[in-house]
């Protein structure tokens, strides 16, 4: 039905925002401008039919919390991880759905990308992390926002010419009209 379509502007660019978990890396220095180089590069390779470059992709690399693993024998450590908030800039209105879509089946199945991530790093002669992991929940956020579709047109506005603003005092008629 007309004025129900979430709908965005055909002719404007729009972020992709998303959020994900990467469990084996004690501090943010850890995963390093090569790491990241890395990612964008599993994270281009998981577009199909959008075409990204690395240029599109901004990340922001923060300490997620740490938590105390269990380490036999009888050891305690702590197991550090990564979020990766990542922006992929400049994407048209007919592509926001298929990269929400695949942005969206990389948190269902972290452990696809988690594999593609390692061989990549493999590839390029880094370091995996034991234990490394995609996990949590991945949040996608875009911008502009959708709008709701337009409703039903409004009705022509009133072509007569204001009347003049009430005054305190009532007026005389012009001449020749009673």
């Amino acid at each position: 039905p007309v004025g129900k379509e979430p709908h965005l502007d055909p002719s404007a660019r729009h972020d992709i925002m998303a959020t994900m978990t990467i469990s084996g890396f004690a501090t943010v220095e850890d995963f390093t401008a090569k790491i990241q180089g890395a990612f964008k590069e599993v994270l281009i390779a998981s577009f199909t039919g959008v075409t990204l470059t690395v240029d599109q992709i901004e990340l922001v690399i923060s300490a997620a919390r740490r938590r105390l693993v269990e380490h036999p024998p009888f050891r305690r450590r702590l197991s550090g991880s990564v979020t990766v908030t990542y922006t992929i800039k400049d994407v048209s209105a007919a592509e926001v759905q298929q990269v929400t879509t695949t942005v969206r089946s990389i948190a269902d199945d972290g452990a696809a990308f988690t594999a593609t991530l390692e061989t990549e790093m493999n590839n390029a002669n880094l370091d995996v992390p034991t234990g490394m992991a995609v996990s949590g929940d991945i949040k996608v956020r875009g911008s502009p926002t959708p709008t709701e579709a337009p409703t039903e047109a409004p009705t022509e506005a009133p072509t007569e010419a204001p009347t003049e603003a009430l005054t305190e005092a009532p007026t005389e008629a012009p001449d020749g009209v009673s």
